[in-house]
């Protein structure tokens, strides 16, 4: 089982002029506290910008499984589920389709 390389989550997306960025908040610092004007760009190195590919790649597969692990659960009672698989599962299907997570 390979290790985990890809930026963690969450990610979010933002419309800019130039189209949709994919971006990951991170922890306030005392240098981005000292000035709010400058922008701070996350460093990313090879390997995780690999990775982030990867994961990126593997998308509409991951989505698509997802949907399925959902029509299995509503087909064992589970349609109007509150579990956290459910939960999560739902919020990860709907952040992909555009909709509220």
């Amino acid at each position: 089982m390979s290790t985990t390389t890809h930026t963690p989550g969450p990610w979010l997306t933002a419309d800019f002029n130039a189209g949709t960025m994919v971006y990951v908040e991170r922890p306030e610092t005392a240098e981005t506290k000292a000035d709010p004007d400058v922008c701070h760009v996350y460093p990313m190195g090879f390997g995780e910008r690999e990775a982030n590919a990867r994961l990126i790649a593997a998308a509409p597969e991951l989505l698509e499984a997802l949907r399925v692990v959902v029509r299995i659960l509503e087909l064992a009672h589970c349609v109007d589920c509150k579990c956290k698989v459910c939960s999560i599962a739902r919020a990860a299907i709907a952040k992909a389709e555009g909709g509220d997570a």
